[in-house]
């Protein structure tokens, strides 16, 4: 949870802000309150909940989610998945069931044949060490 390790208060007002809609729609669907009802001491904890909660808008966004999706409907898509490639023909490959998240790739989507340069390493660095 990068925002809350570093910031505290001000971190929260730089996520509200620059997540505002998210953040209302979340707090009238899941608490049934507007931002501007709830004390900022208890905001803070109620915005953590809504980061780590799949169902809300919050986490889709920062998570860089297609939509929302509950615990519940990523276990029975798994399921899924699991039921066509045990009736699936020997040898076929069925198509997964599609999930609100695109699949990682491995390496960056890069591949084994394609390390990085130095100069991207380099620079990934320097955008760290700025970030901090």
């Amino acid at each position: 949870m990068g925002w809350r390790d570093r910031g505290g208060i001000a971190a929260l007002c730089r996520l509200i802000e620059s997540h505002k809609a998210e953040v209302i729609a979340d707090l009238r669907s899941h608490y049934g309150v507007g931002l501007w009802d709830v004390p900022l001491r208890e905001l803070y904890p109620l915005v953590v909940m809504l980061h780590r909660d799949p169902t809300s808008w919050l986490f889709t966004k920062l998570n860089d989610w297609d939509y929302p999706a509950s615990r519940g409907e990523l276990t029975l898509a798994d399921l899924f998945d699991v039921f066509l490639r045990a009736n699936s023909r020997k040898g076929a490959n069925p198509k997964p069931y599609p999930r609100p998240f695109t699949p990682h790739k491995r390496y960056g989507g890069r591949g084994r044949t394609k390390p990085r340069t130095t100069a991207e390493i380099d620079a990934f660095f320097e955008a760290r060490r700025l970030e901090d």
